[in-house]
């Protein structure tokens, strides 16, 4: 069945090596499983050899074998993908001494840490409260000749534990610097300034974020909007989640369903249907142009056998058929829809949500942003120095006391 697998180039996953944790539990050797297991895998070779070996390190950690996992890790190869497997294993349990220990022995040998075994330690300290060495670690990473460490994750930590700690201001100014790497977020890293500015009751601040965002990162722009209208609905703030929503589609953009649904029940039940029809009108017009998208044909032409792909073909070496077009792809910004409003036949209608005081976009700057104290490199800006690095533009001090836990939010 291996051999099949393999020929047919498939992966094996760790759910394939379950058997290793009865052998745990039982009497007999988890040592002598592992070897056979190995044997087998070796014997096979190919992708299955490849994935298995992977997902045999990762399944033995998962169980707490990691001198079984090292041993195979010291019969296969010295990976640090293979290394950082034991490393997350280590921080996940608050095994720091530990992973550092591991740490240490991949960079003295042969195979040394890339940047996730660099962020794991990273959070693994800030995790457990050690902030000093947290910076010395960012300082090492910053002395790295590798030009991918520290990368975007890294940023995405650090700003993480500041945002935990309240701290959103000081978590902006990790995230300027971000920008100024040239580096592209996370939309996770989006999630926690939204939700860390909501728990700290800064909800103004997490519009403000939110609508800077969709300049400054646009990619993240339906997430973060859809992300917003649910918190503002979930703290009872209907009314200013429907404002969100609308505010979103009048960009052309259009908003997660589950975020559209859950607005418009909460306005609906609170007899706002006025407020829920205007978002039922605008949210229809991106359904109606789906439709008449998937409704157009458009001519595929057909080379005929014998022509060459890259050559142009003569009329009679050429057949028209014609076919449907393929599925647009799904994403947070169709990009059929990033046409602006004025695609959307017109521009903000008469009703409530134009005279909503105030309204979301009554603090825009320019229109399309907003600037805070911590903003200091949007779109627009000409940045004329070069990029700054972490620690060379903030100093240890500071640092330590961004990812400090004191000050956490209630």
């Amino acid at each position: 069945a291996l051999g099949q697998a393999s020929a047919r180039r498939l992966s094996l996953t760790e759910q394939a090596f379950a058997f290793l944790e009865a052998a745990a539990r039982s009497s007999s050797s988890v040592d002598d499983a592992v070897r056979a297991t190995l044997t087998t895998l070796d014997g096979v070779g190919g992708p299955c050899r490849a994935s298995g070996v992977f997902s045999l390190v990762k399944a033995l950690a998962s169980i707490g074998e990691l001198d079984a996992a090292v041993w195979v890790i010291e019969e296969t190869a010295r990976r640090a993908s293979y290394y950082n497997v034991l490393l997350a294993a280590k921080c996940k349990a608050g095994d720091f001494r530990g992973a550092h220990e591991l740490f240490d022995e991949m960079r003295k040998g042969s195979c040394g840490p890339n940047a996730n075994s660099w962020n794991y330690l990273l959070g693994c300290l800030l995790k457990n409260g050690r902030a000093t060495e947290a910076c010395d670690l960012v300082e090492t990473m910053e002395r790295s000749d590798h030009d991918d460490i520290p990368n975007s994750l890294t940023y995405e930590i650090l700003t993480y534990h500041a945002c935990k700690a309240g701290k959103m201001d000081s978590a902006r100014q990790i995230l300027d610097q971000l920008f100024s790497e040239n580096l592209t977020p996370r939309i996770t890293i989006h999630t926690a300034f939204i939700k860390g500015y909501f728990y700290a009751g800064r909800i103004d601040d997490a519009c403000d974020y939110v609508r800077a965002m969709s300049t400054r990162d646009s990619h993240s722009t339906n997430r973060n909007y859809s992300l917003l209208a649910k918190l503002l609905h979930r703290s009872g703030r209907i009314v200013e989640a429907g404002s969100v929503l609308y505010e979103l589609m009048e960009k052309g953009l259009r908003p997660d369903h589950s975020a559209y649904v859950t607005v418009s029940k909460g306005l609906h039940k609170m007899g706002r249907g006025d407020l829920c029809a205007e978002l039922k009108s605008l949210f229809q017009k991106f359904i109606a142009q789906s439709a008449g998208s998937e409704n157009q044909w458009h001519p595929l032409v057909l080379l005929k056998p014998g022509t060459v792909d890259d050559a142009p073909a003569s009329p009679a070496a050429q057949a028209v058929v014609w076919q449907p077009p393929p599925a647009p792809a799904v994403s947070d910004g169709a990009e059929h829809l990033l046409q602006g409003p004025e695609h959307l036949g017109g521009g903000r209608p008469d009703g409530s949500w134009s005279t909503l005081e105030p309204t979301l976009a009554d603090n825009m700057v320019g229109g399309n942003q907003m600037l805070t104290s911590s903003s200091k490199s949007f779109p627009g800006h000409v940045i004329r120095e070069p990029p700054r690095r972490l620690m060379a533009s903030m100093p240890r001090s500071q640092l330590l006391l961004l990812v400090s836990q004191q000050g956490k939010r209630p």
